[in-house]
């Protein structure tokens, strides 16, 4: 298969950026984030299609917690410019290099195969094994901590035999290096105490603007830094959850249907 050229350009393309910030919008959960996102949505995308088109992107700090179900990962969490630049990167870079060579019981993130897809294929290939033998085998494995233990400079060398713009090489080698030890799952944003003195601006605005929390590393131990909005938000829960019964009886007034109440048209004002 020819190496692929001229991506570059797609990653910078208005309509291709204003695609990348809708599906970041519909795949977030958290509604006040969305409210967020779109009140400033004319910044963040002028803001990426600057940064993208001056060729001088560079990957902000990473917000890292780790998850234990069904097993222990390390999951990082990125600002909203950087999820666009990695949208734009994931479409208009990697897939289309990489997707053609992917056999087709590859089925993982690929649109329109998933889960879906894939108990599909089991169900086939366990009614061919039944035809042709008369006993068989399902091999079920998973390899421990795989994204972690990826190496950099192999997976960058796979990616050259697949990708020849020199520019789109660059800015996915620049994400690969971002984060030191293999690959990051997913991207509060994390940083140690060294970049948080240089970059203290940007990075309380995020923290104000955005609800992101600063997870600051130091040789002591580490200290979390949060908007004034999230920490109201946590003592007003200590409170709340510090007087007996309020709590049971806040969430039984929330559950009591509209009969209770009157109408607003009944009352006489």
């Amino acid at each position: 298969m020819k190496r692929k050229k001229n991506l570059y350009e797609d990653i910078y393309k208005l309509e291709n950026i204003f695609n990348a910030f809708n599906e970041i919008c519909k795949n977030t959960k958290n509604k006040r984030k969305v409210r967020n996102y779109k009140e400033y949505k004319c910044i963040y995308v002028t803001r990426v299609y600057n940064t993208l088109k001056n060729r001088n992107y560079v990957v902000g700090p990473y917000n890292v917690f780790t998850i234990y179900e069904p097993k222990e990962r390390r999951i990082v969490i990125q600002n909203m410019h950087d999820k666009i630049i990695n949208h734009l990167v994931s479409r208009y870079i990697l897939y289309p290099s990489l997707m053609p060579c992917l056999i087709n019981a590859n089925v993982a993130s690929r649109k329109g195969m998933c889960t879906k897809r894939g108990l599909e294929l089991a169900k086939e290939f366990h009614r061919i094994c039944k035809i042709k033998y008369n006993n068989y085998y399902i091999l079920k494995c998973d390899i421990s901590k795989f994204f972690a233990s990826i190496d950099h400079d192999v997976l960058k060398e796979k990616l050259k035999r697949k990708i020849k713009d020199k520019e789109a090489l660059n800015i996915v080698f620049s994400i690969i290096d971002s984060d030191e030890n293999g690959l990051s799952i997913g991207n509060m944003t994390h940083t140690n105490i060294t970049s948080f003195r240089k970059d203290i601006y940007n990075l309380l605005e995020q923290t104000i603007k955005y609800n992101e929390p600063i997870n600051i590393t130091t040789k002591n131990g580490n200290a979390i830094v949060l908007s004034e909005e999230d920490y109201n938000n946590i003592m007003e829960t200590l409170y709340i959850s510090s007087i007996p019964n309020l709590k049971d009886e806040l969430i039984k007034r929330s559950s009591d249907t509209n009969s209770n109440y009157v109408d607003e048209s009944e009352v006489e004002w």
